[in-house]
């Protein structure tokens, strides 16, 4: 390793003569060219290792932004799929508590909208998957659920609400562990 000499780093394969000289008889200055020049050069080649590494990291990164933006896009498309499963639910209630026959053609196109929930869900919340899949379940044929079964399979439509807010919610955290 190179000895330092009051702040300037003295290399050893230049004569010790080259290094220190004397305008002054009280003051002694250290200088070299040469250590000058390493120096320099030092401080160049760490500035290109780290522009390589920094070009690294922002080719890594790159892919790893792609990752992050198309899992946000999967999630947002799972909670579209759920929003409508759940709309078109309580529209199809709301009908049936203002006198309307039931439909269905109307519950069939709910056995695909839960069914069309379920499958993107899966990513991201299996137990919300699973009652997504329950409820699709439940409208191939509602008069086999009593409110009990409904309850026990937490298909009810607040339960399932209440899960879709949950997901809803944006999921920071400063560590990356899995929430």
């Amino acid at each position: 390793m190179y000895k330092r000499n009051k702040g300037f780093v003295l290399n050893p394969k230049v004569p010790i003569f080259l290094h220190s000289f004397s305008i002054n008889p009280k003051v002694s200055v250290s200088f070299c060219p040469y250590c000058a020049y390493t120096k320099r050069w030092h401080q160049l080649k760490t500035n290109f290792m780290l522009n390589e590494i920094l070009a690294g990291l922002t080719k890594i990164l790159g892919p790893i932004a792609t990752l992050s933006k198309d899992r946000r896009e999967l999630k947002d498309s799972a909670l579209r799929a759920i929003s409508n499963a759940l709309d078109e639910t309580f529209l199809y209630y709301r009908d049936l508590d203002n006198g309307s026959l039931k439909n269905p053609e109307r519950e069939a196109l709910l056995v695909k909208y839960w069914s069309a929930a379920a499958i993107p869900v899966r990513h991201f919340d299996e137990d919300l998957s699973r009652i997504c899949d329950n409820k699709s379940e439940y409208w191939i044929n509602p008069d086999n659920y009593d409110g009990e079964s409904i309850k026990q399979l937490g298909i009810g439509l607040d339960d399932v609400r209440m899960a879709y807010r949950q997901m809803l919610k944006p999921n920071f955290s400063l560590s990356r562990g899995r929430k």
